[in-house]
């Protein structure tokens, strides 16, 4: 049951073998195309000593391809054999009915199932995870039945969908249909109130934490621009714009306001933005009044990066107002500030001094969520979270402002983050809030 005479086996040399005479070349492997393999046994001869890997693509909706390494000795035969993975899930991904391609289906296990391996001589770094395709189908592999969360991910984009209840896994194949509470946003532009009647050059971005920012470049700025299959979640929506009047200059435009839109499934959400050209500078000063050059100035959620310049200011020619800003100087300090409408903004940024650590227990590999290292999984938890009690700041400080530091003790993951001495509130995106003090350690579990 490992394969069907239809799935396509590929042979691949993983080392390239010269033999050398006389300082010249006389016989090399590379470039040679390996044999192809259209049977689940199979001898061949003729081999090169050195290693191999056999890779098996079966059908895209019964099993993901794997594939295995092993080494052939000189005038020896080599015997390998590819075991079927205890459990496979199978199923088709949807949205409104429709089939979604290009997300990734991943099983976390739960309680119990946490704590079982793989079987021997099966590995589960062999089968490959793959998107699915245009018909919205997918197939994976797991190593014992049990209980499972699902979760579906668009492919760089983050969660579709975390479902709280959990799945049942039988052994064996498993049909399981999956319907994503997808939502969409529709964007309507205007320039100075007007519907825009000649030619920009038009960027939206949207962006969703941990998410990564979808991009968009619009054809017609003139109609709706809709952004489907998208994550229930809070959004932030960005608009930039270039134009060119005749033999003058290009004109850099941006959205006259932040706009957050809170996205449900099933749902579409309109969001008008409005180009208008923006002025104003925001400048960074230390506590002192001195100007702080070099500062990073981030637009969040997002990860583009302003720095100040040796005024310690930054031009806000392409952020609209009510933009949150984290700022981070080259000495630690930290703070966040909201855009305003005035020209000239400034803040004050204290140097931080102090260490927090935030320890993360982990237990031993075998109990872990599948595929997740202890440092993977500590980010995890405090990606989207936000520090708040920092003097002076208009908005929470989110932890990717941060330069964070990692560290390794026995049984634990640390995260370092420097603060100016006194006492904070870390906000967990789960909804837990813990008191922080500079310096200190807090646990996260």
């Amino acid at each position: 049951g490992m394969c069907e005479p239809t799935d396509s086996w590929t042979l691949t040399g993983l080392g390239r073998i010269t033999v050398m005479t006389g300082g010249r070349t006389v016989r090399s492997t590379a470039g040679v195309p390996p044999p192809h393999l259209t049977h689940c046994q199979r001898e061949l001869g003729g081999l090169h000593p050195g290693s191999y890997r056999v890779v098996v693509t079966p059908p895209g909706d019964q099993l993901p391809p794997y594939d295995l390494t092993w080494t052939i000795q000189a005038g020896e035969w080599t015997q390998m054999r590819l075991v079927h993975p205890p459990v496979v899930v199978r199923g088709r991904v949807t949205s409104n009915g429709a089939p979604v391609p290009g997300v990734d289906v991943d099983f976390m296990p739960t309680g119990d199932t946490s704590s079982q391996r793989w079987p021997r001589g099966i590995e589960p770094s062999a089968f490959q995870v793959v998107p699915t395709g245009e018909d919205g189908r997918y197939a994976r592999v797991l190593s014992v039945p049990g209980t499972y969360k699902q979760v579906v991910r668009r492919v760089a984009q983050g969660p579709f969908s975390d479902v709280v209840d959990v799945v049942n896994l039988a052994p064996g194949v498993n049909v399981h249909d999956i319907e994503v509470a997808a939502g969409t946003i529709r964007v309507w532009l205007t320039e100075h109130g007007m519907t825009p009647t000649r030619d920009l050059l038009v960027t939206l971005t949207l962006q969703a934490l941990p998410g990564k920012p979808i991009i968009r470049v619009v054809t017609n700025p003139a109609e709706a621009t809709e952004i489907g299959l998208l994550a229930p979640g809070t959004y932030v929506v960005r608009a930039t714009a270039e134009s060119r009047q005749q033999g003058g200059p290009v004109v850099t435009l941006a959205g006259s306001r932040e706009h957050e839109v809170v996205v449900s499934g099933h749902q579409a959400v309109d969001v008008n933005i409005d180009l208008v050209p923006r002025d104003g500078w925001l400048k960074v000063v230390s506590d002192d009044g001195t100007p702080v050059e070099g500062a990073y100035v981030l637009t969040y959620p997002g990860a583009t990066a302003l720095r100040t310049d040796a005024e310690g200011q930054v031009s806000l020619g392409t952020v609209p107002v009510g933009t949150r800003l984290p700022v981070r100087t080259r000495t630690w300090g930290v703070t966040c500030h909201v855009v305003t409408t005035d020209l000239l903004q400034r803040v004050a940024v204290a140097d931080a001094t102090e260490a927090v650590v935030l320890r993360f227990p982990h237990g031993p590999a075998d109990v872990r969520p599948q595929g997740r290292e202890p440092v993977t999984l500590a980010r995890s938890l405090v990606a989207g979270a936000t520090v708040v009690g920092i003097t002076g700041a208009t908005c929470p400080l989110p932890m990717e402002a941060f330069s964070i530091a990692e560290g390794r003790i026995d049984g634990a993951i640390d995260l370092s983050i420097m603060l100016p001495r006194g006492d904070y509130t870390l906000a967990l995106r789960d909804g837990r809030q813990l008191a922080l003090r500079a310096p200190g350690t807090v646990v996260i579990k």
